[in-house]
Formats: C-alpha cells, sequence, structure tokens
C-alpha cells in the first residue's frame, strides 16, 4: 500500500498596518500603499528563496558521499563507518551553516548524524512519518518545514535518498534554521508570516503569531498535522483576524484583535 503524501504547499503574507489610514482616504493612497507593499513582499520572497537554495543541492552531494554509501554496503553500518560519518556531518553542517545533517536507513531510523554527541541526537530517532523521508524513499528531493520533534526547533528541511544498485535504501537530511530567516524581517508597521496549507503560522517577526492559523482548523487539517507531527504537542488558539473590507479583488483589509488590535492591509504570495 503506497503511504500519502504530504506536499507543502506555502505562502508569504504581508500584513501593512493601516495606522495613519482612515476610511475617508482617497483610493490614490491605498493603491500607492498597495505597490510599495508587493515590492516589500517580492524583495521578501526572493530573499527567503535565495537563502533556501543554497541548501536544495547538500543532500544530493552527500547521499552520493563515499562516506554516505560506506554506511549502505555489505557490512552495514559499522561502528567505524558511522564514526567517520558522523566527522563527515559535523564539519558539514558548520561549513554550510546548516542546523543538522543526519543519514536515516530505509525504516526512518537515524544512524548518523552531525549531533550524534549531543543530547537529545538524532541518533536512534525514526522519522518514517516526515514526509521529506516519504518522498525521498520515493527517490525525489523531498522538501517540509516543521518543529522539530527531538530537538524542538523550526526547520527546513531537504532530503535525498541514498542509493544502492539503484534502489533508495536510506535518505540523508539536512535541517536548515529559519529564526536566523526572520532576523530581517523588520519595519515599522509591517509583519510577515508564512503559512503552510492549513494557514498555521510557521515563521513571522511576531513570535507571538506562531502556530496559529489564520482561520480556524477543520477535521482535516488536523488530521494532516497529527499525521506529520508538523507542530507537536503545540495547540494554540487562532489569530483573530477578519475582514473588514478589500482593495481591488486580491487585498483585503483586516482587523487583527487580541493583545494587537489594529487594521491591516494583507498582501500574499504563494511560494
Amino acid at each position: 500500500m503506497t503511504r500519502p503524501i504530504l506536499i507543502p504547499i506555502w505562502a508569504l503574507v504581508l500584513m501593512v498596518a493601516l495606522l495613519a489610514i482612515h476610511r475617508g482616504v482617497s483610493h490614490l493612497v491605498y493603491d500607492q500603499l498597495e505597490v510599495q507593499s508587493r515590492a516589500t513582499l517580492d524583495l521578501y520572497v526572493a530573499t527567503l528563496r535565495g537563502q533556501l537554495d543554497k541548501f536544495r543541492s547538500q543532500p544530493v552531494v552527500l547521499a552520493e558521499h563515499p562516506v554516505t554509501r560506506d554506511l549502505f554496503g555489505d557490512r552495514g553500518p559499522t561502528p567505524d563507518a558511522v564514526a567517520t560519518a558522523n566527522r563527515l556531518y559535523v564539519r558539514t553542517a558548520r561549513v554550510i551553516g546548516a542546523s543538522d545533517v543526519y543519514v536515516m536507513d530505509g525504516d526512518g531510523t537515524t544512524i548518523a548524524a552531525s549531533n550524534w554527541n549531543d543530547r537529545p541526537t538524532f541518533v536512534g530517532q525514526n522519522f518514517a512519518y516526515r514526509p521529506y523521508f516519504i518522498e525521498a524513499m520515493q527517490g525525489r528531493l523531498g522538501r517540509f518545514f516543521a518543529l522539530g520533534t527531538t530537538s524542538n526547533k523550526r526547520g527546513y528541511y531537504f532530503a535525498y535518498p541514498v542509493r544502492r544498485d539503484g534502489e533508495a535504501v536510506g535518505v540523508l537530511a539536512v535541517k536548515v534554521d529559519v529564526e536566523d530567516m526572520e532576523r530581517v524581517w523588520h519595519g515599522p508597521s509591517d509583519h510577515m508570516l508564512v503559512v503552510d496549507d492549513a494557514r498555521m503560522v510557521f515563521m513571522s517577526d511576531r513570535p507571538d503569531w506562531l502556530f496559529r492559523s489564520t482561520r480556524p482548523l477543520v477535521d482535516s487539517d488536523r488530521a494532516r498535522l497529527s499525521q506529520t507531527r508538523r507542530y507537536d504537542r503545540i495547540d494554540r488558539a487562532p489569530l483573530p483576524i477578519s475582514d473588514t473590507g478589500k482593495r481591488g479583488v486580491e487585498v483585503p483589509i483586516v482587523t487583527l484583535g487580541g493583545d494587537t488590535p489594529g487594521r491591516f492591509l494583507r498582501l500574499r504570495q504563494d511560494m
């Protein structure tokens, strides 16, 4: 039976505070704000894509490295082979700026990792439930973002199959820490959100908005999140957002209540 794949569909959302704009102001002011905000959103999208693209090829190179292949030879992952792989992954993670580099066997159990000497470590942990592992075992470049179930840190994951005789026998994964990427998101009157297919906020310059949905979750959303353990043990109330009007067709004006009530122009770009 083929296991289902959850393909991440995500978007960047720019919330521009309408602090000094009132209902009676001319449409020209709104139009100018929209143009400026779209330029800002395009810049953030390009920056995030560029930062992630730096890591895209790394699991491909490491999966084909002789040290990684040696873990899946006739002798299996011997202690010497594991120790050599651990050292390689430690050096690689440091050089490329990755949070973690690790390799899993065909069942999803980690056999070597850059954090092998940390507590907790990925070694011995099973990640077969993660979509990046499933996609890689099916021969594709796996990609996913989630809160780490071991580290409890958010990350974007790239994964690639380790092959023997043309068959996938394991998966090499690289985890990228996303907190550094958020530090460039700052402005006096705008806020950035990255939302997933369930409209859960995964990244933001506002920590109090993280792991909250921009709409009430339905049963199918909860089932997908539970299956992949994307935000394991996190259950926060949705952001209190309500539409109050629209600029054209695509740009709604919304009210965000809670601790920071206010009106925002909301712009979104799918990635």
